[in-house]
C-alpha cells in the first residue's frame, strides 16, 4: 500500500448530529490527555529497551502486560526519497513482492502462516520507510520474526511474480489517475516540488513503472534491504530478553552493508506556483500549501499546533469560516506533512461551487492575515494543543499504536526521544510562536495553489 497521506475525501463530516458527537468524543480526548499527561508514568515517556546487533540491526522492544497479544514491525529506511528520476515506484513495488515468496517460503506462503496461527499482517511504503507488520498472539509473535529475517535475506523476485505484480501496481496507478482528488493532490506537488523527491507520487509515474525491470528491483532490494538500515520493534506481552535473544538467532547471521542515504534539499520558492486539473466533476476542489521546516526546527510544533486552530474539529477557524457559519465549502482538512526535511503545511477544502473557489482563497488568506497581527487567545490556544495532545496519545491505545510510534521515532530519528518528548513540546508552543511561523512562512511568494476545475483534461474529447 502506498501512502502519502489521508484520502483527501475522508475531509470533515458536516452536520449537526455529528457537530454534537464531535464535541462530546473531544471533551474525552482532552480530559484522558491531560490525566495521563498528568500520570507519572506518561511523563516518563515510552520506557524502552532497546539492542544493536552485530550486524547494526536496531532492536527495540516495549513490555506491554495488559493483554496476551503483541504487535512486531520491521521498518527500513526507504521510500519514494531514495529513488532516482525514471525509476520511480521502485520501493512500494518491491513492497508487493516481499510478499511473493522466498527460497525457504516460496509463493503465498507468508500470510497463509500468519493467518493460520490467527494473525494479521500487512505492509505500506511512505516516503522516507516501507514498513512490514504483523499482530499475533504473544505466544505466537516469533513466527513474525522468523518470517521477516526469511524476507530480508532470501528473497525470490521470480521474474513471473514481478511482471504480474508490476501490473497490478499499474492499476493501482490507473485508478489513482482516473481519481480527480489523487489527480489535483499529485499535481499539487509535482508543482510545489521542483527538484526534491517529494516532487513524485510513492505509487510512482506509470512511465516509470512500465520501464522498470526485475534487475532494478533486485539491485533496489540488494542495496536498502540491510540490518543496517532497518529497524526490528516488538510492543506487547514479551520478554526483552527473550525478544533479543530471538532477534540475534534470525537476523544475526543476515550479512550487512552500509547504505548511503541521499539528502537532497529543495531550492527555496520565489514565486506562487499554481496548477489547475481539469476533471469531468461537478464540484471543484482546492488545494493551498507552504514549504514548512522540518522537525529539527522549533517552528515545527508551531505548525502542527497550527494544523489544529484552523481545521481540527467544527469549531476551528478555517473550518467554522469555511464550512459553517460562511456556508463556502463542503469542507476542510489539511496537515503538516513535514517530517526530518521540510514539508508542507496545506490546505484541502471543497468550494461549494466554481466561482467560489477563489472567495474561499481570500477567505483563507484573511485568516493568515489575523494570525501574524493578532494573538490567538490563551484559552483557544490550550484547548487546540490539548486536542494535538490528545490525538497523539490515543496514538498509544494498542500495542500497534504503540510499535508504530516507537517505530517511527526509532527510524527518522534515531531513539524514542522523538516520540517521549512530542507532547511537551506541543504543550510548550506560545501564541508568539504561532505568529512568527505564519509571518515568516506562510506568504504568498512560498505558496503553491492547486485548484480542481469541471472540464476536460488534455487530450479527452470535447
Amino acid at each position: 500500500m502506498a501512502s502519502r497521506a489521508p484520502n483527501p475525501k475522508s475531509g470533515n463530516r458536516v452536520g449537526a448530529e455529528c457537530a454534537t458527537e464531535e464535541v462530546v468524543i473531544r471533551s474525552l480526548l482532552v480530559l484522558l490527555s491531560l490525566a495521563m499527561l498528568s500520570s507519572p508514568g506518561f511523563a516518563a515517556g515510552l520506557q524502552v529497551r532497546d539492542t544493536v546487533l552485530a550486524n547494526g540491526l536496531k532492536v527495540v522492544v516495549y513490555e506491554n502486560h495488559a493483554a496476551p497479544v503483541t504487535a512486531t514491525e520491521v521498518w527500513y529506511r526507504v521510500g519514494s526519497y531514495n529513488e532516482q528520476s525514471g525509476y520511480t515506484g521502485m520501493s512500494h513495488l518491491l513492497e508487493h513482492m516481499m510478499f511473493k515468496g522466498t527460497r525457504n517460503y516460496p509463493g503465498g506462503k507468508y500470510s497463509e502462516l500468519i493467518e493460520a496461527q490467527g494473525g494479521r499482517e500487512n505492509a505500506f511504503t511512505s516516503e522516507h520507510y516501507t514498513v512490514y507488520w504483523a499482530e499475533l498472539a504473544s505466544d505466537r509473535y516469533e513466527l513474525e520474526m522468523k518470517l521477516e529475517a526469511d524476507k530480508m535475506a532470501n528473497l525470490l523476485l521470480d521474474s513471473s511474480e514481478f511482471e504480474k505484480e508490476r501490473n497490478v501496481v499499474m492499476e493501482e496507478r490507473r485508478l489513482r489517475e482516473n481519481d480527480p482528488s489523487d489527480a489535483l493532490w499529485e499535481s499539487f506537488y509535482a508543482t510545489a516540488y521542483q527538484t526534491h523527491p517529494y516532487h513524485n507520487p510513492v505509487i510512482g509515474w506509470m512511465d516509470d513503472l512500465a520501464r522498470l525491470r526485475r534487475s532494478d528491483l533486485w539491485r533496489h532490494y540488494q542495496r536498502f534491504y540491510s540490518p543496517s538500515n532497518a529497524v526490528l520493534v516488538v510492543a506487547g506481552d514479551v520478554s526483552a530478553p527473550k525478544v533479543f535473544a530471538q532477534a540475534a538467532q534470525y537476523y544475526g547471521r543476515i550479512k550487512s552493508h552500509p547504505v548511503e542515504l541521499w539528502r537532497p534539499v529543495e531550492p527555496e520558492q520565489r514565486g506562487e506556483r499554481t496548477v489547475v486539473v481539469k476533471r469531468d466533476v461537478q464540484m471543484p476542489a482546492l488545494m493551498m500549501g507552504w514549504h514548512v521546516p522540518g522537525s529539527s526546527d522549533p517552528d515545527f510544533y508551531a505548525f502542527e499546533v497550527l494544523q489544529g486552530l484552523l481545521m481540527r474539529g467544527f469549531t476551528s477557524r478555517l473550518t467554522n469560516r469555511l464550512v459553517y457559519s460562511g456556508q463556502k465549502a463542503l469542507y476542510v482538512w489539511g496537515g503538516n506533512d513535514a517530517q526530518t526535511d521540510p514539508g508542507m503545511f496545506y490546505i484541502f477544502t471543497a468550494p461549494r461551487s466554481t466561482v467560489l473557489v477563489d472567495t474561499v482563497v481570500a477567505m483563507v488568506d484573511v485568516e493568515m492575515e489575523s494570525l501574524k497581527t493578532v494573538a490567538v487567545s490563551d484559552s483557544e490556544l490550550t484547548k487546540v494543543k490539548n486536542q494535538v495532545i490528545a490525538d497523539f496519545v490515543f496514538g498509544q491505545d494498542d500495542n500497534s499504536g504503540l510499535a508504530y510510534q516507537i517505530a517511527h521515532s526509532y527510524t527518522m530519528y534515531g531513539s524514542v526521544d522523538y516520540a517521549n518528548e512530542y507532547p511537551n513540546r506541543i504543550a510548550a508552543v506560545t501564541a508568539e510562536d504561532i505568529s512568527r511561523a505564519v509571518r515568516k512562512y506562510l506568504t504568498v511568494d512560498n505558496r503553491t495553489i492547486g485548484r480542481l476545475l469541471p472540464g476536460k483534461a488534455a487530450g479527452e474529447e470535447k
